[in-house]
């Protein structure tokens, strides 16, 4: 097995980016290098990272694995799915969406409201928006009469605030006894900021249930990432979640 066809063997994660790989004369990446991974004489694992390496340098794997298959990244899409698979099935009647506005879209053609037909929903956020289902506030330092919800939904929200141990039993607060909270993170995601908020934490699920005390995980999933660990000596770089871009997590208030 040569090494190009090697990587594609190992790497299935990579989608399109095998596509690099095995068809050089598509992809534009340089030829010569291409030629040196299929040499079979030069068979070791030093010399696939090596290749692997020279790829990302020139930015092909992640562009093609970012922007090649639609609108959106695979990171974004991932938490799309765990927010409608883990939630649809709770039949919140009162939902929460914190660090958004009333109009704020999936980045795949809905806003999220869509994702929760017949309920009650509303959106708290640090800017200010005229729609009287959004609550202008601060997770930090909450209004009194913010209200209380079934769910509760902070997507990529956690790293942006600035304190969340002081955010964290607030937002507890927000979810009635037996309600839940949806929680997405990103790892391996460029720091984002805004006019509004930084990007300050990256965190894991344990990490979560630290801050959530009070809370019980339901159930957790890893988003994949186009970043792979094809070896190492170490063991927990070959576990499958070693690499993730980031994860969600299902937590219910007791």
């Amino acid at each position: 097995m040569n090494r190009c066809r090697r990587l594609n063997h190992v790497a299935p994660v990579l989608g399109k980016a095998k596509n690099l790989i095995l068809a050089p004369e598509q992809s534009g990446v340089d030829e010569g290098k291409t030629a040196r991974c299929a040499n079979p004489n030069s068979r070791n694992n030093a010399g696939l990272r090596a290749h692997i390496v020279e790829c990302y340098r020139s930015q092909m794997l992640n562009r093609i694995w970012i922007f090649g298959r639609g609108r959106t990244t695979v990171l974004r899409k991932h938490v799309n799915r765990c927010l409608k698979d883990f939630c649809s099935p709770l039949g919140a009647k009162t939902v929460l969406n914190l660090g958004a506005k009333p109009n704020h879209i999936d980045k795949e053609g809905r806003v999220y409201e869509d994702y929760f037909p017949g309920a009650d929903f509303r959106t708290l956020d640090l800017a200010p928006h005229d729609d009287p289902r959004h609550i202008h506030g601060d997770l930090m330092n909450l209004p009194a009469d913010a209200g209380t919800y079934d769910l509760v939904i902070a997507n990529s929200v956690i790293e942006h605030i600035d304190r969340p141990w002081v955010a964290a039993p607030n937002i507890t607060g927000l979810i009635r006894p037996g309600g839940h909270l949806f929680i997405a993170m990103p790892w391996f995601y460029p720091v984002h900021e805004g006019p509004y908020f930084g990007d300050h934490w990256r965190a894991t699920p344990s990490g979560m249930r630290f801050l959530f005390e009070g809370m019980k995980e339901i159930r957790h999933d890893f988003s994949p990432s186009s970043i792979l660990a094809v070896w190492d000596r170490k063991k927990y770089w070959n576990e499958t979640n070693s690499t993730s871009a980031g994860f969600c997590m299902l937590m219910r208030r007791e």
